[in-house]
């Protein structure tokens, strides 16, 4: 062998050491782009490691990764991953093609309790469980895909409205993730009878819209007084979002 390939060939060795040996926190960077997202207490390597996230400034739980080698690697790199806490456990994968689209599919358990801070700013506290199945969002260049199901088992439901503090028994419901005309959409139905409840839906300009149908305001001990079928949306509201795109690149 010549000194040049040897050369060459140390180089690359050393190389692949370096990248093959990288330790996790050099993730943090990444994290640390997407806004409220961070990682703690980092251990492990970039294909295989251990750390705490924190959304929103809250512990969540110990994620935890591995390198997919059945993964086609030239196309894609993918990893399996798992976040476990007191109150969720969730599975699923995430992978990066080298074109630059990316995804995360995610199934497992998760309390009503963990998103309850969330729902504060509404003045809304749920009960019980949420399970994800089959959830997944994908981007590629412009394009938001997002598709799944959430069961929630219901129960005593507890909201504010005009000063005063209500509570009522929801039965369960299932939630569908989808894309409806170009923007990704929640829509909510009772688990029983798949009666259309709810329809969350977020457009390109970051307007978060919510349109609440009659037979849930019966559900929620406040019928709509005018004519309106079950599954007529009575009651709309928009509220300003930042896009994800933004807050990809904050």
């Amino acid at each position: 062998m010549s000194s040049l390939k040897y050369v060459l060939c140390c180089a690359a060795a050393v190389a692949l050491a370096v990248v093959a040996l990288a330790p996790a926190r050099t993730l943090t960077t990444f994290a640390e782009r997407l806004e409220g997202v961070a990682l703690h207490e980092v251990s492990g390597f970039w294909w295989g490691g251990d750390a705490e996230l924190v959304l929103l400034g809250s512990p969540t739980g110990v994620l935890s990764w591995r390198f997919d080698p059945l993964s086609p690697f030239l196309v894609e790199l993918r990893f399996d991953w798992r976040l476990l806490d007191a109150d969720l456990r969730l599975t699923g994968s995430a992978g990066v093609r080298f074109g630059g689209a990316a995804d995360i599919r995610a199934s497992g358990e998760v309390a009503a309790a963990t998103m309850n801070p969330i729902l504060a700013d509404y003045h809304i506290r749920l009960p019980g469980t949420f399970q994800l199945d089959g959830v997944t969002v994908g981007i590629d260049g412009d394009q938001l895909a997002v598709a799944g199901t959430l069961d929630w088992n219901g129960g005593a439901t507890i909201y504010r409205l005009s000063g005063s503090v209500f509570e009522v028994d929801l039965p369960p419901m299932v939630a569908v993730l989808e894309i409806d005309a170009g923007e990704p959409t929640l829509t909510v139905y009772t688990a029983a009878d798949r009666t259309r409840l709810l329809i969350v839906g977020l457009d390109a300009e970051g307007w978060l819209r919510v349109g609440v149908t009659k037979r849930l305001t019966d559900l929620a001990g406040k019928p709509w007084s005018g004519a309106a079928a079950d599954e007529d949306v009575v009651v709309s509201v928009q509220e300003r979002v930042r896009p994800l795109a933004a807050r990809a690149g904050a």
